[in-house]
Parts: C-alpha cells; sequence; structure tokens
C-alpha cells in the first residue's frame, strides 16, 4: 500500500481538515487510554478508521544510540543518511491491521496486507526518504506525526488519506507498539478541487468581463475621438454652409459617447467592479458641485432651480462621495431635461424612519403614470419620452437606482400623471459637525477657471500610433497654439523626450512596442536624482476599472478621456504649463 506521491496542496487539505482532525485525535486519545483498561484489543478492532500497529524496537535502539552520541536534528541526519533510513524501515514489522482499514485498501485478509507490507524493496522509493525522516523525528520528540498522502489499494487504485502516527501509552521507552490512523479523503479532497477549479473558472470569467469592457471602451471610444474632435475643429470655423450639420454631428457623436459610457458603467455596477467607499459626505457640497454642472442647462431650458441651502448646513450622510454626486447630478439632469418651459426643480429634503434622510428631486414635468412606474427602472424603457425629442438612453435611472442599493440606500419616485415628479433618493444620517461654513451656491457656479499660461508657444511631444488621433490631436493643438512634434511609438517618443527640447509630454495608453504607462515609468526613473520632472498627461479611450489608477501609478499628472474637448485640453495643458 505504499505507491505514494506527495500531494502539493497538503497544506491546504490539513488546514481544511480542522474539524476531522480533532475528532481524530480525540479517538486517538481513547485508544491510547484503552490500553490503561485493558480494553485496547477490542476498541482497535471495532475502531472506526482505519488502524494498524507496528514494531518499531529496531529504530528506538538506533535514535537513543544517535541521540547518546549528540546527534540532534534527527530528520536531517535521517535525509543525508537515506541508505541507514532503509535499512531500519526493513527493520520494522505490522503486528496488526484493523477491518476498517482493509476495507480501505481493498485487502481481503490482513496476511495479504502484511505480505505486501513486509515487502519493502517492492515499494521502496527515493521519496518515502522525507517521509519517514520527519515521522521518527516527531515520535522522538514526543509529538503525534500527521501528514496526508496518496497511497495506492490492492487493486492499484490511488486513494488520499489522512494519517496520524502515534507511541501507544506505555511502550514510550521501547516503541513497540505504534500505531498509525488512516483517514480516506479522497471524496473530500475532489470537492475541494471541484470548488478550487469553480473560483478560478469564475476569477478568469470576472477577468474575461473586466477585459472586454476595457477592450470595447477602447475601441468605441476611439471612432468617437475622431468624430467629434474633428466635428469641434469645424465648428471653429466660419463657414456658415457647413456649420449646422457639424453641430447634428457633434450632437449625434455626444449622445452616442453619453450611451457607451451609461452601457458600460451599468456593466460595471452589476459584475461588481465598481468600488465604493462608505463615508460621512457632505450632502450641501454635493448638491453644490452638482448644480455648477446643470446651471448652464437649467437656463438654456428655461428652468429655474430652487434650493434651500440652510436647510442641507451640517447633513452628512453615509455614502460614496463620487457615486451620491453621480445619482445626484443624473437626477437634476433628467428634471431640467422633463420640465415644462418655465417649469421648476426644487430640491428638498426630509427625515425618514429611524437614521433615514431623503433627498428629493422635484420638477414640474409630465408626471408618470401608476403602471410607468412599474417599468421605470428597468433598461432602454422611456416611457415615450423617446417621441418627444428629449435625449436620453434609458440607462440612468437604472444606474443611479443599482449604485443606492450598493450605498445601502433606496431610490424611490413620488409621481401625479400631469403635474410632476420627485424622486426621493434615502441614504443613513452621518452624526458629524460640518467644518466651517460652505461657499454659497452662486460663487461655486460663477467661479472662474484658472488663469491661462502666457502666449509663449511651448514645444509639445505627443506619443499616438492611431493615424487618424495623430491628425486629430494636432489639429487641436495648432487651434490651441502650441507648437507640437509627434511620435508614433512608444520608443521613438522615449527617444526623443530625452533630446530636452519638450516641455510637455501627451501620450495614449495602448501602443505597440511600448505602451504608455511603461514609457512614463521609463521617463520617471529617469529623473528621479534629478530634482525635476515635466509634465505627461495620457488621453486614453481606455477608462474602465483600475485603468487610470494605473496611469497616475506609472507618473502621469493628469487622464483625459477620449473623445477629448478643446477645453478640457486647454485647461489640462494650462495647469501643468503655468
Amino acid at each position: 500500500m505504499h505507491d505514494m506521491t506527495e500531494n502539493s496542496d497538503s497544506g491546504r487539505s490539513k488546514q481544511s481538515l480542522l474539524d476531522e482532525i480533532a475528532s481524530l485525535r480525540t479517538q486517538l486519545a481513547n485508544a491510547k487510554a484503552a490500553t490503561r483498561s485493558g480494553d485496547y484489543d477490542s476498541l482497535f478492532a471495532q475502531f472506526p478508521l482505519g488502524m494498524q500497529e507496528e514494531n518499531y524496537s529496531g529504530v528506538k535502539v538506533f535514535i537513543d544510540n544517535l541521540q547518546a552520541e549528540g546527534a540532534v536534528n534527527l530528520r536531517q541526519y535521517f535525509e543525508e543518511n537515506p541508505k541507514v533510513l532503509h535499512d531500519l524501515i526493513t527493520s520494522t514489522r505490522i503486528t496488526n491491521v484493523n477491518q476498517a482499514l482493509l476495507d480501505i485498501a481493498k485487502y481481503e485478509s490482513v496476511q495479504d496486507f502484511m505480505d505486501d507490507e513486509a515487502d519493502f524493496e517492492g515499494w521502496w522509493e527515493a521519496r518515502w526518504v522525507a517521509y519517514y525522516a520527519a515521522e521518527f523525528a516527531s515520535l522522538a520528540a514526543g509529538v503525534i506525526y500527521q501528514d496526508e498522502i496518496s497511497d495506492a489499494r490492492y487493486d492499484d487504485s490511488t486513494f488520499q488519506r489522512y494519517t496520524m502516527v502515534t507511541i501507544v501509552n506505555g511502550y514510550e521507552k521501547t516503541w513497540e507498539k505504534v500505531i498509525t490512523i488512516f483517514l480516506d479523503v479522497t471524496e473530500r479532497n475532489k470537492y475541494e478541487q471541484a470548488l478550487i477549479e469553480a473560483k478560478l473558472d469564475a476569477e478568469q470569467a470576472n477577468k474575461a468581463k473586466s477585459d472586454f469592457l476595457s477592450s470595447i471602451s477602447h475601441e468605441l471610444r476611439t471612432p468617437l475621438n475622431a468624430i467629434l474632435g474633428f466635428a469641434e475643429l469645424i465648428e471653429y470655423d466660419d463657414n456658415i454652409d457647413h456649420l449646422s450639420s457639424v453641430r447634428e454631428i457633434g450632437r449625434a457623436g455626444e449622445h452616442l459617447l453619453r450611451l457607451i459610457d451609461e452601457i458600460l458603467d451599468l456593466a460595471r455596477i452589476e459584475s461588481g467592479e465598481v468600488k465604493i467607499t462608505i463615508e460621512p459626505v457632505s450632502v450641501i457640497k454635493v448638491i453644490e458641485e452638482c448644480l455648477a454642472w446643470v446651471v448652464d442647462m437649467a437656463q438654456d431650458n428655461g428652468v429655474s432651480i430652487h434650493f434651500e441651502s440652510v436647510v442641507f448646513d451640517q447633513l452628512f450622510v453615509l455614502a460614496d462621495n463620487i457615486k451620491l454626486k453621480q445619482a445626484i447630478l443624473n437626477l437634476l439632469t433628467n428634471a431640467i431635461k422633463y420640465s415644462r418651459a418655465n417649469g421648476q426643480v426644487g430640491i428638498i429634503y426630509e427625515k425618514a424612519d429611524g437614521e433615514l434622510v431623503r433627498i428629493g428631486i422635484r420638477d414640474t414635468g409630465p408626471g408618470i403614470s401608476e403602471d410607468q412606474i412599474r417599468e421605470l427602472f428597468q433598461p432602454f424603457r422611456r416611457l415615450g419620452a423617446e417621441l418627444s425629442g428629449v435625449e436620453g438612453t434609458g440607462l440612468g435611472l437604472v444606474i443611479t437606482r443599482r449604485l443606492m442599493q450598493r450605498m445601502h440606500g433606496r431610490l424611490e419616485v413620488d409621481s401625479v400623471h400631469g403635474k410632476g415628479s420627485t424622486f426621493w433618493i434615502e441614504l443613513p444620517l452621518a452624526q458629524l459637525e460640518s467644518e466651517g461654513s460652505t461657499e454659497s451656491i452662486k460663487s461655486r457656479i460663477n467661479r472662474e477657471p484658472s488663469s491661462a499660461v502666457s502666449a509663449v508657444r511651448r514645444q509639445v511631444l505627443v506619443a499616438e500610433d492611431n493615424q487618424v488621433n495623430r491628425e486629430l490631436i494636432l489639429a487641436q493643438m495648432k487651434h490651441l497654439g502650441y507648437e507640437t512634434d509627434v511620435a508614433n511609438s512608444g520608443p521613438e517618443a522615449l527617444r526623443l523626450w530625452r533630446s530636452g527640447r519638450y516641455k510637455l509630454l501627451i501620450t495614449d495608453i495602448r501602443m505597440p512596442e511600448m505602451d504608455g504607462c511603461k514609457l512614463i515609468r521609463q521617463i520617471r526613473s529617469a529623473e528621479n536624482g534629478i530634482g525635476r520632472s515635466r509634465p505627461i498627461i495620457v488621453i486614453s479611450a481606455n477608462v474602465v476599472g483600475d485603468a487610470v489608477n494605473r496611469c497616475f501609478e506609472a507618473g502621469a499628472n493628469d487622464v483625459l478621456s477620449k473623445p477629448v474637448k478643446i477645453a478640457d485640453l486647454r485647461t489640462s495643458i494650462e495647469k501643468w504649463l503655468k
């Protein structure tokens, strides 16, 4: 029964066997205690687990002599003297086997079992050295030896066994009775392995999903970058004949981009890839930042916004700051879009049951019927709004509700058909004092952008492998008044950058030979010790998951998402060349 191979996952298996080992130890203690009461033979025969008894007296004599000569590390000694260990094994003999072990090993008689075990040369291999060296050392130290191994049955089939080896009480000085208990763990290990494989499959599937989202984002944003970028450039042209058509191209492209972003957002939420950080969040600060984004939209639509800041002063909720901002911004955008001309949008607040608060976005739109409310939070259901001329994707509310659920909150709606709707965000209240007074809405909305850099033309290097995107960024930079050189790959960009002629690098991420992150890392590595570094801006179509964080970790100063608007490009360049 010694056709044995070491189990590479023995550490894992031992850990998962804790309960079984505890039971095994109890039964082993009972077996040893039985020797004192004279019940040993009966217990040995009836023991539910496999058990064999061996005579190790020759081993004991040899070890006593070794220790008398000063040997300390018995395990190391036996591993370094495998022939000595082999000869000791041949001096041992099995004296008894119970029926449970015969059943496990599929032997019909005790004699057959003992005959096979006595044929040492038939099963001895070099790999037994480590096993018996560890066993003898453990017994000499008075410690129960335990291991999980693969063994062979009489019919040559294999099984996994967990073994515990100890000396029977009263025989510690002679080792004439050493018992080994066998536990068949074959099925348990198969189940464990199936779980491990299922976990690996799930992780691989999750990675494939992430890779798909990253790839689809890049593939969709790249052509959109060219469409929207060139359309925006042409808008600066005074040719009236094509200006109207170009604006339509721009609007269609922007709508497609929003659709792509929201589909990817929903996919990330559904797959659990959106990271949520729950912390106390100032409601008034979030609302004011959102209002700064929508004030122009409200003016264009003839909609007034009513918001009493004093009501929200000192109000903090437990939420993710960015995700709460996304949710409120989406609700405000919807309220403005669907309100009637000269309509009103209100932001209100009320306490809910327990430690909960409700923030409401109220509009004077057409309202929603009870039947429509049941379909309101289904993807791509616009409930007839697709015929109204109001642009939308039918995903915003779905995403908002999912985000609220991830933040342990809720999104609900009250509506009267023909009069308007109120969308309620419900979140746990955070007991926290506000630090100082917040800025007024007006000051936040009317805040001027940072001052521009001087009109001095500066040298900029662009790394971009896509021809259309190269032409676009060169045209955008020319419009902004910057001198620009272009590199078609990472190695070329690195070579040009080392010339020292450039004040700023703008780079893509996905490039052959050397991607943008590797390019940035090599530049930052070369700058170590110089005491100065030049700014690097990433413009990438891959903004899914941790892609943005990887850019910053590599050493980028800023990351812009394709399609990039001229105004955003100008702001970033002026910020870092200031």
